[in-house]
């Protein structure tokens, strides 16, 4: 009987084996949507499971990945755990100070995967980005993270 090949790795363009991904594509998920996946195999929930790597995939083609803002007054903690909720969230750029009207220090407008940091309230935000952008508080940012709210 002829022996068959190891499943590649999900992720575009990676030959690696993995199932569903391989071990560098599958550390770059977020930890949550990785627990996510995993109890969903788990316990044979195929759909869910199917949903969840799905999910994943978005993270490995950056024009697929939303907008996540954090919004909250100054000095409430998002500067200084910013390099967590990069990693919960999965985004690969930060933009920290974010005003809609440019008067910040990085006048950068937000892309597909970036982490965007302001005190912005949530209906200026969607007034300039309109309803693609993933909009998470502070206070709902620091509990998914494990930090006091």
């Amino acid at each position: 009987m002829a022996k068959s090949k190891p499943r590649l790795c999900d992720a575009p363009d990676c030959t690696a084996p993995g199932n569903p991904f391989c071990r560098t594509h599958w550390t770059s998920i977020p930890h949550k949507l990785r627990k996510e996946i995993t109890s969903s195999w788990k316990e044979r929930r195929i759909k869910d499971y199917a949903v969840h790597c799905i999910e994943a995939r978005r993270f490995f083609d950056a024009d697929l990945r939303p907008i996540t803002v954090i919004y909250g007054p100054p000095a409430s903690g998002k500067t200084r755990h910013a390099e967590r909720f990069l990693e919960h969230y999965g985004c690969t750029r930060l933009i920290d100070e974010w005003d809609p009207h440019g008067r910040t220090r990085q006048r950068i407008d937000p892309d597909a995967g970036d982490l965007v940091l302001t005190q912005q309230p949530p209906e200026a935000i969607r007034r300039c980005l309109g309803s693609g952008p993933k909009l998470v508080s502070i206070g709902e940012a620091l509990r998914a993270i494990g930090g006091a709210a």
